[in-house]
């Protein structure tokens, strides 16, 4: 366990440890060299300056900082390695994952089994649902948590966090049909969260699989004849609804001579011939 709570950022200038009156032990920074409070008197951090070597074989430019003032490094003879690049820093191996159990596996089984189920749920369709704020909902977002948590604190899952979320996330919130309802939710999720728990995680991604392999493909809307086809069935729909109206009606084609009544501005009724209404309403010829 850490000593403090410090995260990858943080220098434990103020934590429990320098509250205390201690020097830190166990903490993130200090095992990442960062840590103010190890007990010694440290000089403030400053940029060493650079110093620029060219390779004449095969023409590129090292940068490598120069040693401090004072420190027991001899500067080395240039003509010793006239020619001869520097030897580069190598890079530190990928990390491993660590000794842990999850149910009945082992960390590096569990490694492998995580890994092998991400490169396939991150295919799958999306088909989740939303986190209801029941107790079991509540399970589920502590769970997350607690792998975040140790992403954080740098424990012996973070080398297997991150896709072991994204896995959680996929596995256990899968919708379970198309007309699921909030109350089913609750319920596959309580028992999709104990399997997940118990470490049965092919159980988990058989179920996945079957509701993956069942949902119904989307309908394609692209392509002329899908849209004709969508045109005529609604034109026809149409044309019924023209033909109900024409063949139901009691009216007609009217006369030019035909009087229709009216009621002028003044209140008065009267009645116009078609004739003067269409007269009316055209334009006057110019």
């Amino acid at each position: 366990m850490p000593c403090c709570r410090c995260n990858r950022s943080g220098r434990c200038r103020n934590c429990s440890c320098v509250k205390a009156g201690s020097t830190c032990q166990s903490c993130l920074p200090q095992r990442l060299g960062n840590c103010s409070n190890n007990g010694s008197t440290t000089k403030p951090i400053t940029t060493p300056p650079q110093i620029l070597f060219q390779i004449p074989e095969h023409h590129t430019t090292v940068s490598i900082a120069a040693p401090d003032e004072g420190s027991p490094m001899s500067t080395p003879d240039k003509s010793e390695h006239e020619g001869t690049p520097p030897t580069m820093p190598v890079s530190p191996p990928a990390q491993q994952p660590r000794n842990f159990c999850w149910g009945p596996h082992e960390g590096g089984e569990f490694y492998s089994i995580i890994s092998n189920v991400y490169e396939e749920v991150i295919h799958w369709r999306r088909n989740v649902f939303l986190v209801s704020s029941s107790s079991t909902g509540k399970a589920f977002v502590s769970e997350l948590a607690r792998l975040f948590q140790a992403y954080g604190d740098n424990s012996s899952l973070e080398s297997i966090t991150v896709k072991t979320i994204t896995v959680l996330q996929a596995l256990l919130l899968q919708k379970p049909s198309c007309r699921s309802k909030s109350s089913d939710h609750v319920t596959h999720l309580q028992r999709r969260l104990d399997l997940w728990l118990k470490g049965d995680i092919q159980a988990l991604t058989n179920e996945g699989r079957c509701i993956q392999k069942h949902l119904q493909k989307a309908p394609s809307r692209d392509g002329d004849e899908a849209t004709s086809r969508t045109f005529c069935k609604l034109m026809i729909e149409v044309q019924d609804a023209l033909c109900y109206l024409f063949c139901n009606t009691s009216g007609g084609v009217l006369k030019l001579n035909d009087l229709i009544p009216m009621t002028m501005d003044n209140g008065e009724s009267c009645s116009r011939s078609t004739f003067d209404i269409l007269k009316e309403k055209h334009p006057p010829g110019k």
